[in-house]
């Protein structure tokens, strides 16, 4: 930001140009919002479907009482919703690498390696591990997860002793003086940040469905801070003019219409807000816009900003959204992208039905078998101790002096039908259509259903359960994972140092800063590198392993048939061992001895002088080369 726009966002009271762009984001906002949360009560569904919440009855406090089990709710959706984020959270993650680069160019092939290592280490930096988690909990539960990625630079203080400096004392000699120590800031991380975004807080353009989300003018979150949180990023150049941000009243509160910010709607409820311990709501919005209209540039076309704005009534930043990519820096994954939808559907919504039915199914045998165990019995007062059958009393104890015409004459085991003897056999059912609607079953879960099968029928039953669950990860790659990606290798491209870059490279690599950020930047605009994803299931690679295997087998047996076929047998080994999981081939090679004249000469020959001329031992294979097999 500019000296002139940093006065302007710190002045008591904000010029009219500010407060129209304030106004803007605040309707946009709001008509995105009144659109958003039209889903925030099926998205609360979805969320009690997955937790398994439901509120108790009568009959579930009666048996708490009674130490009785309640009713509850078969944990279906969690089953379901756990094992398909596994399985797109390993299938993402089995190669070692979330992102392998695939250069557009051979201009680029040196830069493959480096944008790995820093990729992979943004990502280590960020604990993408569960940040992937959440995106993917999110895409099951409401169809939408939303990532963000910006450019931070990270420093700390760190104490280092002073350089000395030569000095001439007053005997006319030269003397050094003493080192101390002084502080002196340090760059700690320079990178990309990635946050996660709740659905309940992303409020993309209306006027598209979420899956032409890119399309919209523009897009926005919110977030809540502490009021000294918002100082510590003052202090950091982030934003500007945080002491003159006033508490939200009630009345802007309540024309925002469905807000899900949890401390500002404590400190609404609460009253009166002390402006020193106050929660104030930042929503951020990257929009286009001219900034000629708002006194920002002499510029008169649109160009992409990004604004903050506090309590919907000041802005604290504003700045051009200055990345090289020039795409919004928000990406979104879905379960079902459906243009014709504002959100298509999830996992838990179409879980959930089923799920009821399984329950009602499990809960009423419970009913059931708890009613066979009270009020089967007809008893004769006259001939029992009702007070042994009252107290659950393990025996039933006969009144004295009662006649003797029999036990059964005063009481009398009830013939009892359950009808629900069949229950968990249809609950059972219910559940495999549920399997066969989500595409979620037992293989993706781990398990096999009955019967014998072979290798190769386990092998096509496990390719044909994983085909849809490996469509909808393919999906969520192309349209978040991947862009986001791209994103940030094109922000470390355009702006990490040469000194961080060998931090994280290694020395080895410290040639390759120079094409990995060109002095040039035009280069980087409109670049098109981009990322492998690799759908190949374990259970594929290693029949893939064995196949190749066999073969190796077939040409190493054979001589006759590795001349006829060109194959390179080391290579193919390597190939079989990545398969298999191992990458570091380099550790297994036998090390080459340096080899002497005498090796070469072989064992001396009788009769023949030791100072004579060279030549091979009789027999002598020669040398292998470097990294046979």
């Amino acid at each position: 930001m500019n000296e002139n726009i940093i006065k302007r966002l710190e002045a008591e009271q904000q010029d009219d140009e500010l407060a129209k762009l304030a106004e803007k984001v605040r309707a946009n906002v709001k008509r995105s919002r009144a659109k958003m949360s039209l889903k925030y009560s099926a998205w609360d569904t979805n969320n009690d479907v997955y937790t398994g919440v439901r509120s108790a009855d009568e009959a579930d406090l009666k048996a708490r009482e009674d130490n009785e089990p309640e009713k509850l709710v078969v944990p279906m959706a969690f089953a379901q919703i756990q094992t398909f984020v596994a399985f797109c959270f390993l299938l993402f993650k089995q190669n070692g690498k979330v992102f392998e680069l695939m250069s557009s160019g051979a201009e680029d092939g040196g830069n493959k390696d480096v944008g790995e290592k820093l990729l992979e280490q943004n990502l280590r930096h960020n604990q993408f591990d569960s940040q992937l988690y959440a995106f993917l909990l999110n895409i099951a539960r409401f169809n939408i997860g939303v990532m963000k990625t910006c450019w931070v630079k990270e420093s700390q203080w760190v104490e280092v002793p002073s350089q000395p400096v030569l000095q001439v004392a007053d005997g006319g000699y030269d003397q050094m003086t003493p080192t101390s120590m002084i502080a002196e800031e340090v760059t700690s991380y320079e990178g990309n940040l990635i946050k996660q975004v709740s659905p309940y807080n992303f409020f993309p353009d209306p006027n598209y469905s979420i899956a032409d989300w890119r399309k919209g003018s523009f897009v926005a979150d919110e977030s809540e801070y502490h009021i000294g949180a918002l100082k510590q990023r003052e202090r950091k150049g982030e934003v500007y003019g945080i002491d003159h941000v006033e508490p939200m009243d009630r009345g802007t509160w309540s024309d925002r219409g469905t807000t899900r910010l949890d401390g500002m709607s404590a400190a609404m409820n609460k009253g009166g807000v002390d402006t020193d311990d106050q929660m104030v709501c930042v929503t951020e919005c990257q929009l286009e816009l001219v900034p000629e209209k708002y006194g920002l540039g002499p510029q008169t076309y649109p160009m992409k900003y990004v604004v903050e704005v506090a309590n919907d009534s000041r802005v604290i930043r504003v700045e051009p959204l200055g990345y090289l990519h020039g795409q919004w820096t928000y990406d979104v994954g879905q379960f079902s992208p459906d243009q014709h939808q504002l959100i298509g559907s999830c996992l838990s919504d179409t879980i959930g039905a089923l799920q009821d039915v399984v329950s009602f199914l499990f809960n009423s045998r419970l009913m059931s078998v708890r009613r066979s165990l009270d009020n089967n019995m007809v008893i004769d007062p006259s001939g029992i101790d009702m007070t042994s059958v009252e107290s659950r009393s393990p025996w039933i104890i006969m009144k004295k002096g009662s006649p003797r015409l029999g036990v059964e004459k005063f009481i009398k085991q009830l013939n009892y039908v359950d009808a629900t003897s069949t229950h968990l056999g249809d609950a059972d059912t219910v559940m495999r259509i549920m399997q066969a609607v989500t595409g979620v079953n037992e293989n993706a879960m781990g398990q096999f259903s009955g019967g014998r099968r072979s290798a190769t029928e386990a092998r096509a039953v496990n390719a044909g359960g994983a085909s849809r669950l490996k469509m909808t990860a393919q999906l969520i790659f192309s349209d978040a994972l991947a862009p986001a990606g791209s994103k940030m290798l094109s922000n470390l491209r355009q702006g990490v140092s040469e000194e961080f870059f060998v931090k994280v490279v290694g020395e080895d690599n410290a040639l390759k800063y120079e094409t990995f950020k060109p002095a040039d930047q035009r280069s980087l605009v409109g670049s098109q590198d981009f990322f492998i994803f690799d759908a190949t299931l374990q259970s594929e690679k290693g029949f893939i392993a064995q196949s190749l295997q066999e073969l190796v087998s077939a040409l190493t047996s054979n001589p006759v048939v590795m001349q006829l076929l060109p194959l390179d047998v080391g290579k193919l080994i390597e190939e079989i061992m990545t398969l298999r999981g191992i990458t570091d081939l380099e550790r297994f090679r036998i090390q080459q001895q340096p080899i002497n004249e005498q090796q070469l000469l072989g064992p001396p020959v009788p009769g023949q002088e030791l100072n004579g001329p060279p030549q091979l031992a009789q027999g002598g294979a020669g040398l292998p080369p470097v990294g046979a097999y």
